[in-house]
């Protein structure tokens, strides 16, 4: 089943089955994850894509695969969004997908 933001939102935890679960709330819907799924993500974790505070995992930035190879860090888009000041990196849309995707071949 797919896990949908609002009902997580709404349950106030996702329903976490596998690490994919966890890695599609983390780093897609941008929900924070019990931290019983580190050993399992800690290869990801580096390269201040997400935080770990307490029993919680928390991404800093969104992760969109594009293509079969290629995983495009960015800010999670509005109103989702945690950035403030700095430089923030728009959120991965359907033309920058497109563009990444021709770019990569």
């Amino acid at each position: 089943s797919l896990l949908r933001r609002d009902a997580c939102v709404a349950a106030a935890r996702p329903p976490l089955r596998d690490v994919l679960d966890a890695l599609i709330a983390l780093f897609c819907l941008g929900l924070p994850v019990p931290s019983a799924h580190l050993k399992a993500m800690a290869p990801l974790l580096g390269n201040d894509v997400a935080t770990v505070e307490g029993g919680t995992i928390r991404a800093t930035r969104a992760l969109s695969p594009v293509g079969s190879s290629l995983v495009v860090a960015t800010d999670f888009p509005p109103p989702f969004a945690r950035t403030e000041g700095g430089n923030p990196v728009m959120y991965l849309g359907p033309d920058s997908a497109a563009m990444a995707e021709v770019v990569r071949q």
